[in-house]
């Protein structure tokens, strides 16, 4: 049973990570869907929920983006240069990168992203393009292609297929660089796309003319305002 001493701490702690999560929402131009403080290289996530690619590019259009790279180190991250911890730089600057997962775990979404700063605090800001097992978004998702030796495998009581995903072309052709995950199976992978900026300072004008192609091509003409 816990006592009364750790339950008060724990709705400090609580409460202490509620009203820094507010004061960084509070800072943004828009509000967002949900804010959260995370343990991580970047302070805070803002999650806003939108219907297509275009709508994201408006909600990136609200904010002053900053440039990010790719770091190698323990793990592969994607990060501004200031809140890099460890690893080498690979490849960047990026401006915003297209996450889609597929299967069990995080899968199927969609989402993009970038990063920004607000005060003091570097934070990334997640637009939800997709979250679910429909259809919506199916025009970003990856080719799934079996191994024709020994397709089928056990694992855990349960049947899988054994290959990989491939990346999806349109994206792979529109964007920089592709970066691949995957379990060897048909049960989930994760492709992540980003676009670089056009300079070292984070400029990203010719990299929004490029978005606004991709999501004229994923949506169809942009909507009226």
């Amino acid at each position: 049973m816990k006592t009364i001493e750790q339950l008060n701490a724990e709705h400090a702690a609580n409460l202490a990570k509620l009203e820094a999560e507010h004061n960084i929402a509070a800072r943004a131009p828009i509000q967002p869907d949900r804010c959260m403080v995370v343990k991580l290289s970047e302070k805070a996530w803002l999650t806003y929920k939108v219907e297509s690619l275009w709508q994201a590019i408006a909600v990136m259009q609200k904010f002053e983006p900053l440039p990010f790279n790719e770091y190698k180190g323990t793990f592969t991250r994607f990060e501004p240069e200031p809140v890099n911890r460890e690893g080498e730089c690979k490849s960047g600057p990026y401006i915003a990168q297209i996450r889609v997962h597929h299967g069990e775990g995080f899968g199927p979404c969609v989402k993009m992203f970038f990063f920004v700063q607000l005060g003091e605090d570097i934070c990334k800001v997640i637009c939800d393009l997709q979250r679910g097992y429909d259809s919506t978004f199916w025009q970003y998702g990856a080719h799934f292609v079996a191994n024709d030796r020994g397709r089928k495998r056990q694992l855990n009581g349960k049947r899988y297929i054994a290959g990989d995903y491939i990346a999806n072309r349109q994206l792979s052709a529109m964007m920089d660089k592709v970066t691949t995950w995957g379990t060897g199976c048909d049960k989930s992978a994760e492709h992540s796309y980003s676009i670089m900026a056009d300079n070292e300072s984070g400029d990203w004008l010719d990299a929004r003319l490029r978005l606004e192609n991709l999501a004229s091509l994923m949506h169809g003409d942009k909507p009226e305002q």
